[in-house]
């Protein structure tokens, strides 16, 4: 095991799990549904039907589409870098892009709520679009530790996640400390930060990780190999039939954790009513049970499998959807980050070290970058019905329920996966 390679790769999960933390899941949203777009909601006023959206249904269509683009084109980048063998090229690329765009949310106020779509837009493309290259990394550098060194990068995730969260955290609650006029002021300057603890703990990903194989083709060979190539993928996939098995299990029961990630916030802060402090503090919470839960489910699946720990994950998100329909209260949404913190990064993990295991050696980017579209698309069709269903309802407790047939689903297509097969 490459050890200084396998710690630059673990720091890049510590270096961008503060825009998951601060910029997906936790301030931004509240921020976004609080500040930025009026309480009323806004009419959209598409083809003259003058259609309402409220702020929760908002962000999650800004989610949608910023996901939506990224799946259309990981395959094509991850088939350019594995031919060219400039998949770090890439990394850092998308990496300063979400960097500077999250940066720049500093300047959003109220009522810019079209700015900050476009920057959080931009900003989740060089997110998502940088965690291509970087899953790409795993199996050249794992050597037969995968699901370990995989639930490793999540655990470094939350603990860098839940740091920057910290920090961000004691600003909003204690501003006047900082010098600073209003807890508006303070979720602005947490963006900001998250750029640049993003930008700076990145750094040593870029000097550690090495590439493998020399640059052997112009740009424009790369993207025309990469167009081309993309066909011949897809007729690869069909002769490995399990791990495009395990594609469309992900795809559905990963609709519902993305979305939950990214909504869980917005349910408290608009259907509960819930205090920022107490949002915040529970998103803190589920940060450092993320740890020990991540690690105990790679231990799992170490003697059960892959396979079987991933279904008594998916098993419990179920039950949290139900307990979340039914749940009421600050009490109650405290126990629901907990069992969340608890399941999150196993779920994540595993799923991330099982598709490894199915994929062919030397093609890992290209196929991980069908992975990243079953992800992406993923948080476009979750996020999506989840809005359509709180405009036609009126509340987000029938959209949460809905999640529960996304994990169901999921289960059993992943049931049916043989791993001897790939």
């Amino acid at each position: 095991m490459k050890n200084r390679e396998v710690f630059g790769w673990l720091i890049y999960d510590f270096a961008n799990s503060a825009f998951a933390t601060t910029i997906l899941a936790g301030i931004l949203p509240l921020y976004f549904v609080s500040y930025v777009v009026p309480h009323e909601g806004i009419s959209l006023g598409l083809f003259g039907l003058g259609l309402k959206t409220h702020a929760s249904s908002l962000w999650a269509y800004s989610i949608s589409i910023s996901t939506l683009l990224v799946a259309m084109f990981a395959p094509v980048l991850g088939t350019i870098a594995d031919l060219s063998h400039t998949r770090k090229k890439f990394l850092f690329a998308f990496c300063y892009l979400g960097c500077l765009c999250t940066g720049f949310l500093y300047f959003i106020k109220g009522g810019d709520y079209w700015a900050a779509i476009i920057l959080f837009i931009l900003a989740n493309i060089g997110f998502e679009g940088s965690n291509v290259f970087y899953n790409a990394f795993l199996r050249s550098i794992a050597q037969g530790e995968i699901d370990w060194i995989s639930g490793k990068g999540f655990a470094y995730g939350y603990l860098g996640g839940g740091i920057m969260l910290v920090i961000n955290l004691l600003i909003i609650a204690k501003y006047q400390w900082f010098g600073l006029s209003s807890k508006e002021m303070g979720m602005r300057v947490s963006f900001l930060l998250v750029g640049l603890w993003w930008a700076i703990f990145s750094i040593p990903t870029f000097f550690l990780l090495k590439e493998h194989g020399n640059v052997s083709i112009s740009l424009r060979k790369e993207v025309y190999q990469g167009f081309l190539t993309i066909f011949k993928i897809i007729k690869r996939l069909g002769q490995h039939r399990q791990a495009t098995r395990f594609l469309i299990a992900f795809l559905i029961y990963n609709e519902g954790i993305q979305t939950v990630i990214v909504i869980a916030i917005v349910f408290g802060a608009v259907e509960l009513l819930l205090k920022e402090s107490t949002l915040i503090g529970v998103l803190l919470m589920v940060q450092f049970i993320g740890i020990p839960g991540t690690l105990f489910f790679g231990k799992l699946a170490r003697k059960i499998g892959a396979k079987a720990t991933l279904l008594i994950i998916l098993n419990i998100w179920v039950l949290v959807t139900v307990y979340a329909f039914f749940m009421k209260g600050e009490i109650g949404f405290w126990v629901l980050g907990i069992i969340i913190g608890l399941i999150l990064g196993g779920s994540q993990a595993l799923s991330r070290s099982l598709y490894a295991m199915l994929i062919p050696s030397g093609h890992e980017s290209e196929f991980f970058g069908f992975y990243a579209i079953s992800q992406k698309f993923s948080a476009i069709l979750g996020p999506l019905g989840f809005g359509i269903i709180r405009d036609i309802t009126g509340s987000l407790r029938y959209s949460i329920i809905f999640l529960a047939s996304f994990f169901l689903i999921g289960m059993l297509i992943l049931n049916k996966i043989e791993l001897r097969q790939s």
